[in-house]
């Protein structure tokens, strides 16, 4: 029953584009419109991951912020020659998809591509935009043994955590 709703969705924003079309009124042309596809396919799986628990979070996640990415550059709201500084937003968008995979499954393993890819994207975006300069960088450079840090108190932490409620382990 709940499988008939993207299909019946997709069906009615098809033919109300095509009516629309062919009675002359001013519609985005599918060279705009053509984001559209993967971020339904994203919202579908997302939608399947909430209703079914079918694990599609993270291409659901990743399709549907790849094609509202696109959807800004479709629609004019960004260039495409833009894209020599905006390519950092893809890593993003993977660390994103891996944290909405992490936010179900509370798997911490997941937490390391996340923020690989988050770490990465920001980064670079921090550069391209010149948020992030060589002195930062030398800081950087110089505490990022903090993060092993953090990361071995919060296993620690949730080891601690999981001993109490099991104490077999």
């Amino acid at each position: 029953m709940k499988r008939s709703i993207f299909p019946g969705l997709l069906f009615i924003l098809l033919g109300g584009y095509l009516l629309a079309v062919n009675f002359g009124l001013k519609v985005p042309n599918m060279e705009q419109l053509w984001p559209i596809f993967p971020t339904i396919l994203g919202l579908f799986l997302l939608f399947e991951a909430m209703t079914n628990a079918r694990g599609a979070i993270f291409p659901g996640a990743l399709f549907t912020l790849v094609g509202t990415f696109f959807f800004a550059f479709s629609m004019g709201y960004l260039s495409w020659s833009e894209m020599a500084i905006l390519w950092p937003v893809f890593p993003l968008i993977l660390g994103a998809s891996f944290l909405a995979l992490y936010l179900v499954k509370w798997d911490w393993g997941l937490l390391i591509p996340t923020g690989i890819f988050l770490g990465t994207g920001l980064v670079f975006m921090g550069i391209n935009y010149g948020i992030l300069n060589e002195t930062v960088f030398t800081y950087a450079i110089k505490l990022w043994p903090v993060a092993l840090i953090i990361l071995g108190v919060t296993i620690l932490v949730g080891h601690r955590a999981k001993a109490t409620t099991n104490p077999e382990s």
